[in-house]
């Protein structure tokens, strides 16, 4: 069986928006990674933008990005 992302993902916190543009504090590495979401307002999960420089196990996982009540 495959495995599967975790529910328990960290959350990132929000730097800006800029339209459907979201730039996140990365909760893996710490730096800034940017990444395109269907919904403002709606939590999203993704994959770190470090990639190959995170554990698998990272990867796997993702985190959570959060838009309630941001602004564009």
């Amino acid at each position: 069986m495959a495995p599967r992302m975790s529910a328990d993902a960290p959350e990132a916190a929000v730097l800006a928006v800029h339209g459907r543009r979201v730039e996140v504090a990365c909760p893996y590495c710490g730096n800034a990674h940017s990444h395109s979401v269907e919904h403002l307002g709606t939590p999203e999960r993704h994959a770190p933008g470090c990639g190959m420089f995170t554990s698998p196990q990272h990867r796997l996982t993702g985190y959570w990005i959060r838009t309630e009540g941001k602004t564009r």
